[in-house]
């Protein structure tokens, strides 16, 4: 499906491997994606493809689908991309969207590109629950971000090389589109067979207000670890499920960050004697 956005991007819906724009779009995002722990394979992106078709894990976790869509200029040529999963949360009363992957070519910074996926995503997520008569309102968009305080002086300066943005300036971008921080000890289980978790994100969410109810956040974490992340494994990941259970019934989690905070930590990290963190809470 291909749609036009007031912006002038042309956008393509992926929701396979075979599909036209697939190749493409994850050699872009190859090319900037490129620490070991977060990044995804190309096995690992065609497995998760396979679960949309699976009626088996349609019908134990609810409607969900993984998805990219592929961004082109008036010329044809490709100049972003997002992968995100949608999950239907019945026991929620709600859905929710995680932004796996949002990328946009280095020499086209600056065009609104990435403001424009998400936004695109978002109203592609409600296009699809409308379509299967699901609730599309409220739909919580969730994101990972890497967390300059947990990561060495080498890590850091690797993401920076490779995405062609600071990792504290990409914290201030996303919070001016209204993601806050979820106060709480995020651990991303291993993408791949053999990887390593990934200790060093936090788990955004775009909200107003000042708190999420843990049943939300804890709904959508056990889709996305269990079906994006570990590609629907034969045994509980023990760091899921740490996660999970820290994510007590009946409470909230507060949301946290601030644009005040982010530029202290831009002079925090830059400091000659700074020493990652090796929890944030």
């Amino acid at each position: 499906m291909e749609s036009l956005n007031h912006s002038g991007f042309r956008f393509c819906v992926v929701d396979g491997p075979l599909a036209p724009d697939y190749a493409g779009l994850y050699a872009l995002y190859d090319r900037i994606f490129t620490l070991p722990d977060e990044r995804e394979s190309d096995a690992g992106f065609r497995k998760a493809f396979s679960f949309n078709t699976d009626p088996e894990l349609q019908q134990r976790y609810g409607a969900f689908a993984e998805l990219w869509i592929a961004a082109r200029d008036e010329h044809g040529a490709l100049v972003g991309g997002i992968n995100f999963d949608l999950f239907h949360l019945p026991e929620a009363g709600c859905a929710s969207l995680h932004v796996v992957y949002l990328f946009t070519d280095p020499l086209r910074r600056g065009e609104g590109i990435a403001t424009a996926l998400l936004d695109e995503a978002a109203a592609e997520a409600r296009r699809r629950l409308s379509e299967r008569r699901l609730p599309s309102r409220p739909l919580y968009l969730f994101c990972e971000q890497n967390a300059p305080e947990l990561m060495t002086r080498e890590a850091y300066a690797r993401d920076l090389a490779d995405a062609g943005i600071d990792p504290c300036r990409r914290l201030i971008w996303w919070h001016r589109r209204g993601f806050r921080r979820l106060r709480m000890n995020y651990v991303q289980p291993p993408l791949d067979e053999g990887a390593d978790p990934c200790r060093t994100m936090t788990l955004n969410l775009r909200f107003t207000k000042r708190s999420i109810a843990s049943s939300i956040v804890a709904a959508h974490l056990r889709r996305f670890f269990y079906l994006s992340v570990l590609k629907n494994p034969s045994a509980p990941s023990p760091d899921a499920e740490r996660v999970l259970a820290a994510l007590t019934p009946d409470h909230s989690v507060p949301l946290t960050g601030s644009l005040a905070y982010y530029r202290q930590l831009a002079r925090r990290v830059a400091a000659p004697d700074f020493e990652p963190q090796s929890q944030l809470y």
